[in-house]
C-alpha cells in the first residue's frame, strides 16, 4: 500500500491508471472553464462566455433537447 505523501505525488500511470475522456466529459470540463455547467445550460449567453464556445456548447442545452434530459435519449 502507498502512503499518503507517495499518493499526492504518484501520476495515474504509475499506479496502473488509465483516462477514458468522453466528448461529453472534455465539454464539461471545457464548460466549467468559463464558469457554466452543462447539465443547467443558460438559455442566452452570459456576457462573459465569448460566442463561439456557447455555441459550440449549446448542443447540450435542455432548452434544444425537448426532453429536459441531458442524459440518454433526445
Amino acid at each position: 500500500m502507498l502512503e499518503k505523501h507517495h499518493l499526492e505525488n504518484a501520476k495515474p500511470g504509475e499506479l496502473g491508471l488509465k483516462f477514458v475522456m468522453t466528448e461529453y466529459e472534455l465539454d464539461r470540463w471545457y464548460a466549467n472553464m468559463f464558469g457554466i455547467d452543462i447539465t443547467a445550460f443558460p438559455p442566452y449567453r452570459p456576457a462573459h462566455i465569448i460566442k463561439e464556445a456557447y455555441e459550440y456548447l449549446k448542443k447540450y442545452a435542455n432548452f434544444n433537447r425537448g426532453d429536459g434530459d441531458v442524459g440518454e435519449g433526445g
